[in-house]
């Protein structure tokens, strides 16, 4: 006759292992729907503060996988450094051309100031060869080179509530996982 003992010690190191996958299962859950929420929400808002469209703000998040170890939950998002010139709404950025075909003209580009509000940048330049290409002239040592555009920056106060708050979305986002986990435990 074959013997067979199942001790507590046994159930111990099982129950717990069961509770450590339960509990990333939870986080990794509550990160994800934070991150998409934050994701969803900054997109039409940055696109909105910067006058362009929500494609040429690139917002791309990345989720946390599943197998991901309890050190590795994070849901990554990452947004264009720079909205192009030409991307910007045409009522962001006003040529007065001068005479002549390479004629220095001024080029006044609406964009966030630090304070917050919208101002208005003025650049001499002249039109380059493709839709939205501005070229600024050589001086002082700099060469010619072409007028990039606004850089995103998340410390603009508009933007930067809505960072601040996806602590108090994943904070919800996790009680809500919880819950969920707790009753379907219950079953």
């Amino acid at each position: 006759m074959s013997r067979l003992e199942i001790t507590a010690d046994h159930a111990e190191l099982v129950s717990r292992r069961l509770g450590e996958i339960m509990s990333n299962r939870v986080r990794r859950k509550a990160v994800n729907k934070a991150g998409s929420e934050a994701r969803r929400d900054l997109a039409p808002l940055i696109a909105e503060i910067y006058s362009t469209s929500r494609a040429s703000v690139g917002a791309r998040g990345k989720a946390a996988s599943p197998g991901a170890s309890a050190d590795d939950i994070a849901y990554r998002l990452r947004f264009n450094r720079m909205v192009r010139l030409s991307k910007l709404k045409a009522s962001a950025r006003r040529f007065l051309k001068g005479r002549g075909p390479h004629a220095v003209g001024l080029l006044a580009v609406t964009q966030p100031q630090p304070g917050g509000s919208k101002g208005r940048d003025f650049f001499r330049a002249h039109k380059g060869e493709e839709r939205g290409e501005f070229i600024l002239k050589a001086r002082r040592g700099r060469r010619e080179r072409r007028v990039g555009g606004p850089i995103v920056s998340l410390r603009h106060p508009g933007i930067r509530r809505r960072v601040d708050r996806i602590g108090q979305d994943l904070a919800q986002a996790m009680l809500a996982e919880m819950e969920a986990a707790l009753s379907k435990g219950r079953r």
